[in-house]
């Protein structure tokens, strides 16, 4: 399966402002200092971050695809891709959106 977002388009299901603003996409944001202010340390910082930064979802546990790039005992790199849709879209049919999310975890301390 394959997606295409035109980012340009600006009907109202297309909007992802809610997703992007504390992105620290290297391709996409310049400022340095951002990046840092949101990279997330800890357990409650980072499970806090996506219970309350996004939109309520409902997500296809089904459709979930976890790839581990690197695991030993000092670092543990993976990715997770699935997709979900918005419970409080305006949209009269909530838009099936997509994620795909690298997390890089290092032992505490």
């Amino acid at each position: 399966m394959s997606y295409f977002i035109n980012f340009e388009h600006q009907s109202k299901q297309w909007k992802f402002d809610k997703y992007f603003a504390d992105s620290r996409n290297f391709m996409k944001v310049n400022d340095e200092g951002k990046k840092l202010r949101v990279v997330k340390l800890g357990r409650l910082p980072i499970v806090s971050s996506f219970t309350s930064a996004f939109p309520p979802t409902t997500h296809d546990f089904g459709s979930f695809t976890v790839d581990s790039h690197i695991a030993t005992a000092a670092l543990i790199v993976f990715t997770v891709y699935g997709v979900f849709k918005e419970l409080e879209s305006e949209e009269k049919s909530a838009p099936i959106r997509a994620f795909y999310r690298t997390f890089v975890l290092i032992p505490d301390g």
